[in-house]
């Protein structure tokens, strides 16, 4: 896979998503209602969140994203088809009916490889795009009530993103007051101060890759996550993906520091084999450390630990 530039060391923040930065799955299975020791009633009301984002996740990405078209084709990134796409036109690509079949040939491979460039083009539009008149409104007020209903969940995962892109890092990974940037800068800030450190936000699902952006996008991340990088762990693992992430964002520079955010043993085993610090978001159990009481400076001082150790 193909490097990013590595002369800024920077700093990678590896989110999981799914219970990490959204509530979903754990509406559905009940998970949620346990751990926050929910009456019937309120029980009643989070599957009933969770049955209406499962419907709308599901008919969003078969139709609008193509799903229904390549799930037996699903990859671990869109950067895994990219060598197979010539960057030849897609005005006049018929996407309605791809026809792929397994084994791909080199020709169904770029047939993949042209849809998952169309998706990118999808996602840069946004959610609005893709929702029209009643679905819309439907999408709009089902997302206000699940963040209402999770106590500023859904804020709070936008509200972390944004300063993990936007906040300026002093020389040993912390906060400083003193510097601030616009979304994805690396200009100088106020007085002229320089940029220290490039700020770079990675996502990692364990779901598959067209309904994980699918998810992005309905949940409203999309300002602060680029396509080109979510990863699916579906099928390779937690760690392999963090293998890639490493690969890809540290290159040779050995000063590229990351950081793993998640919810499940599987991204906390996987950053621990990768000496990344690892901090881990809960609900219920430890209200603490749910997501809308985590800061960002929670984990700026686990970079600063790891540095100061080094």
């Amino acid at each position: 896979m193909k490097q990013e530039e590595a002369t800024d060391p920077g700093i990678v923040f590896v989110w999981d998503l799914d219970e990490t930065l959204i509530i979903f799955q754990s509406l559905l299975t009940g998970k949620y209602a346990d751990l926050e020791g929910l009456d019937e009633k309120r029980r009643a009301e989070a599957l009933k969140l969770g049955e209406q984002w499962e419907k709308l996740i599901l008919d969003i990405s078969d139709t609008a994203m193509l799903f229904e078209q390549v799930e037996e084709f699903d990859q671990p990134s869109i950067g895994h088809v990219a060598e197979n796409d010539d960057g030849a036109s897609l005005d006049d690509f018929d996407f309605g009916e791809l026809n792929l079949k397994k084994p791909l040939t080199d020709a169904g491979k770029q047939k993949l490889a042209y849809l998952y460039r169309h998706i990118q083009a999808l996602y840069a539009k946004g959610a609005t795009h893709l929702l029209t008149g009643d679905k819309r409104g439907e999408w709009q007020g089902l997302y206000a009530a699940t963040d209402r209903f999770t106590k500023g969940w859904l804020f709070a995962g936008r509200r972390l993103l944004a300063e993990c892109a936007t906040a300026r890092l002093n020389s040993s990974g912390q906060t400083d007051p003193n510097r601030t940037a616009g979304p994805g800068s690396d200009s100088a800030g106020e007085g002229g101060l320089p940029p220290l450190g490039k700020r770079t936000v990675v996502l990692v699902s364990s779901g598959q890759l067209i309904p994980t952006l699918t998810k992005c996008l309905l949940f409203r991340l999309d300002p602060w996550i680029d396509p080109a990088n979510v990863y699916s762990s579906k099928v390779v693992g937690k760690l392999q993906c963090f293998k890639w992430i490493r690969e890809r964002f540290g290159g040779g520079n050995a000063e590229t520091r990351f950081c793993a955010v998640g919810d499940g043993v599987e991204e906390q085993a996987a950053a621990r084999m990768m000496s990344w610090p690892f901090l881990r978001v809960a609900s219920g159990l430890d209200p603490d450390m749910s997501l809308p009481k985590i800061r960002l400076e929670q984990l700026t001082d686990l970079l600063a630990d790891v540095k100061s150790k080094t």
